[in-house]
């Protein structure tokens, strides 16, 4: 079978990370063609942050389109699919690239997946009636955890498929030493790994983490990813317990080091940061952001908000420090991850739906 994956890029984002998982395990089963197409210029360092991490067997191509929709992505897509002739065409952008393929490529299966609630994937609400249609019609799609699987059928009303996310287990080079990067090996670590932005809501975990600290309270933060520059960077810049690292590519070695992982979203599809951290036991702290709420069991599994009160995360985090033995089992939360959140479980059900819809 021929499959083409559509996305975007290959930038630090959770759904370009599941992009390349997906990809790679795919092309381990001999019986699949995998090509990973994007359109963002890969001439453009960020647009290709996991493109070392693609496996050789996937066949990379990149249409030098400026970031976003454009004239020329919509057709650069378009004349592409048409020349590759796929069996599967599975997206991981906006639904409108596939406007073109579907009204005069009729003969080639669509996929789309949502990596959000179905109304942030929405682009206008003007574009609403357009979406439900090609969804009825031309485009078969798949939501990423119960909560998103609700919020389509709220918008669309209609059933979409469910496959919860998957990621690879993280795996830490085992180079790099926890006194490196902390400067108290007695006190707990906790770990963001998220671009900033009001999404994301780096706001209320300042607010937690800065509160503690003026309460003397000891602990170290340590936060990656992109977009701190401007704002947080210059605040915390000497700070003695809250590290803004910036972007890394060795994501592993740094949760490696931690005890806890806090993600303090507004709203969510399902974070493959979380699923991360899981896979190395790492003890997750969330606000009930989206698919957050189906993953995490306060108290078993990790531990969870009941609000997004900005008050009660920061008191969720003390109590958690006060108690010093944590309820939550790192063995089990690592268990869990492969039971229910693996890639390799994703990949398998991904290949299910792609034969039933190459049998149509």
């Amino acid at each position: 079978m021929k499959i083409l994956q559509l996305s975007y890029s290959l930038s630090s984002g959770g759904a370009e990370r599941f992009v390349v998982d997906l990809c790679n395990r795919l092309a381990i089963y001999s019986q699949h063609e995998v090509i990973l197409l994007t359109t963002d210029d890969d001439s453009i360092p960020r647009n290709i942050h996991y493109l070392k991490d693609l496996y050789t067997n996937v066949r990379f191509i990149n249409l030098h389109c400026r970031s976003g929709l454009s004239i020329k992505a919509f057709w650069s897509v378009y004349k592409t699919i048409k020349r590759e002739h796929p069996d599967i065409v599975h997206a991981h952008c906006d639904l409108l690239l596939l406007l073109f393929p579907c009204l005069f490529l009729k003969h080639v299966n669509y996929i789309h997946t949502l990596h959000n609630l179905a109304s942030a994937c929405l682009r206008f609400k003007c574009l609403k009636p357009l979406y439900g249609w090609l969804y009825r019609k031309c485009v078969s799609p798949i939501t990423i955890s119960k909560t998103c699987r609700q919020s389509f059928i709220e918008l669309y009303g209609q059933e979409p498929l469910c496959i919860t996310n998957g990621r690879e287990p993280l795996k830490p080079s085992g180079t790099i030493p926890r006194e490196m990067f902390f400067n108290m090996n007695d006190e707990p670590v906790f770990i963001h790994v998220a671009r900033c932005s009001e999404q994301k809501q780096q706001r209320r975990l300042f607010y937690a983490f800065d509160k503690l600290q003026s309460e003397g309270v000891k602990f170290q933060l340590v936060v990656l990813g992109a977009g701190y520059e401007k704002e947080w960077m210059p605040k915390y810049e000497g700070n003695s317990q809250i590290h803004i690292i910036g972007i890394r590519n060795n994501i592993a070695d740094y949760m490696a080091q931690a005890d806890y992982f806090v993600l303090s979203s507004d709203y969510e599809g399902l974070p493959l940061s979380l699923l991360e951290a899981m896979s190395l036991g790492v003890i997750p702290i969330c606000t009930p952001a989206g698919g957050v709420i189906d993953v995490i069991e306060d108290g078993h599994n990790g531990y969870m908000t009941n609000t997004f009160d900005d008050e009660e995360f920061y008191l969720k985090i003390k109590q958690i420090i006060d108690s010093k033995c944590p309820r939550v089992d790192k063995e089990y939360v690592i268990s869990n991850y492969y039971e229910h959140f693996s890639m390799e479980r994703c990949a398998e059900e991904y290949s299910k739906v792609y034969e039933m819809n190459a049998k149509k």
